[in-house]
């Protein structure tokens, strides 16, 4: 459970991640690699966030924006 933390980062996908659940990633986008290695480093958690449209999963967007995802998620650890 988060506590004290107002911001993680987030991963949109074009899949959900339910509680409790494991999902298998392929992460090939620096921008990703770069986000689980610092994870990773601090032992924090992200974000899974369904994406809206497949402008928020193409490769090598710049800006994804709060209405490219869905509002609900689910915080994940590796």
């Amino acid at each position: 459970m988060l506590e004290k933390i107002t911001e993680i980062p987030l991963f949109p996908l074009n899949t959900v991640l339910f509680p409790g659940m494991m999902l298998p990633l392929h992460i090939f986008e620096e921008r990703y690699k770069a986000m689980i290695n610092e994870c990773l480093a601090a032992d924090n958690t992200f974000g899974v966030v369904l994406a809206k449209n497949k402008q928020a999963v193409a490769p090598n967007v710049m800006n994804i924006f709060t209405d490219d995802m869905f509002a609900v998620g689910t915080t994940a650890q590796i």
